[in-house]
C-alpha cells in the first residue's frame, strides 16, 4: 500500500520536533532517578499489611474526590486565565 506523504507548515513540523525533543530530555538521570525511588516505594507499599494498603488507598481516594470537587467549584469563582498561565501555574506546582 502506497502512502503519499503530506508536507507539513514549518510551525508544525518545528513544534513536533520541540516536543520530541522534550520527550527524549525527560528521560534523563533524574526521572531514572524517581523511577527507582518509586519503585522502591511501591515494594514498600507491598509489603504493608492489606488493612493498611486499604487505608492509605481510601485516603488517597477520597483526597483525589475532594480536589476534583474543589476544582470544579473554583471555577464558578475564578475567570478563564490565558493559557500562558494556566501553563506558568500548572508547571510551577509540578503537575
Amino acid at each position: 500500500m502506497k502512502r503519499d506523504l503530506v508536507e507539513m507548515p514549518p510551525d508544525v513540523a518545528a513544534e513536533l520536533d520541540r516536543l520530541a525533543a522534550r520527550y527524549r530530555a525527560a528521560n534523563g538521570p533524574a526521572m531514572q532517578l524517581l523511577g527507582i525511588v518509586g519503585g522502591q516505594a511501591e515494594n514498600l507499599l507491598e509489603r504493608l499489611p492489606d488493612r493498611v494498603k486499604d487505608g492509605l488507598e481510601e485516603a488517597t481516594r477520597v483526597a483525589l474526590e475532594r480536589a476534583l470537587v474543589l476544582a470544579g467549584e473554583s471555577r464558578r469563582n475564578v475567570a478563564d486565565q490565558p493559557d500562558w498561565l494556566n501553563r506558568l501555574v500548572t508547571t510551577a506546582l509540578g503537575a
